[in-house]
């Protein structure tokens, strides 16, 4: 099964980075200019955090060659994770979500979610 894993696993150099731009999103605009390969990558993360924001909502904090990221958890069976879950590995899938509009400042953005973890 571990080596299954490895195979399966992928090392991008970023997780779709735009500069000055919070690390969970990037505009549409750049995405445009910039269209990536994938958006969907299968991640081994290190020393992550789980953080339970309320009933409904998590995140999951993590560096990632030298960038650290703050994502949204979409799946379903966080519930399952005992929590607090901090510095443990994680198999990741993160995911490039279609745009959406952002009433704050009034920019269309693509979120970066966690759509599956998995602890390890």
């Amino acid at each position: 099964m571990e080596k299954a894993k490895q195979c399966l696993v992928e090392d991008p150099s970023d997780l779709w980075l735009q500069p000055d731009v919070k690390t969970d999103r990037v505009t549409k605009e750049y995405i445009a200019a910039h269209p990536p390969k994938q958006s969907l990558y299968l991640l081994l993360l290190h020393k992550t955090m789980i953080v339970k924001k309320d009933d409904r909502h998590h995140r999951l904090n993590f560096l990632y060659n030298g960038s650290y990221y703050d994502l949204g958890i979409t799946d379903p069976l966080i519930r399952n994770i005992t929590l607090p879950a901090t510095g443990c590995r994680v198999l990741a899938c993160v995911s490039l979500a279609p745009a959406f509009y952002n009433q704050y400042d009034g920019r269309e953005y693509h979120y970066k979610l966690a759509a599956m973890i998995r602890l390890l």
